[in-house]
């Protein structure tokens, strides 16, 4: 219950007043994997609060599929290219295929989900989770994941 307030309409309403013109914020998100409707009730409630948002999930050998949001005050064009800087990972072709959601990871099409402090609907959707059924290819694997 205590970190859901992190994830709140209230919270991210009080870091888009303190963002400085230009500044990105960067969300850990959960699993778009196992926790697909907390994944983008995370999206949901940064863009209640005024944000633009940039999903994005990658592997993460200890997490499994694991994901994150950038936000910010204006709209931008979602990261291309090389990263500006040097990095051990992450390359161009990484970044772009981070911003890529198969149907089973997409935003789910029946409406936004936004938690607040006073209903943390973030902690309902992280506990149930939304294991997918039946054979599907995990990202990574050379054989189907049940």
């Amino acid at each position: 219950p205590d970190l859901a307030k992190l994830f709140s309409l209230e919270f991210y309403q009080q870091l888009r007043r303190r963002l400085a013109p230009g500044g990105v914020v960067a969300v850990q998100s959960g699993s778009p994997y196992t926790t697909r409707r907390a994944y983008w009730a995370v999206a949901d409630t940064l863009q209640a609060a005024g944000f633009k948002t940039t999903a994005l999930h990658a592997h993460v050998p200890n997490f499994g599929e694991w994901g994150w949001h950038l936000a910010r005050l204006e709209a931008q064009p979602a990261p291309a290219g090389e990263p500006p800087v040097p990095t051990r990972f992450l390359d161009g072709p990484t970044l772009a295929a981070a911003q890529v959601f198969p149907r089973p990871l997409a935003r789910p099409a029946d409406g936004a989900v936004v938690t607040t402090r006073l209903d943390p609907r973030i902690m309902y959707l992280y506990t149930r989770g939304e294991p997918l059924s039946g054979p599907h290819w995990f990202p990574g694997s050379t054989r189907p994941h049940r």
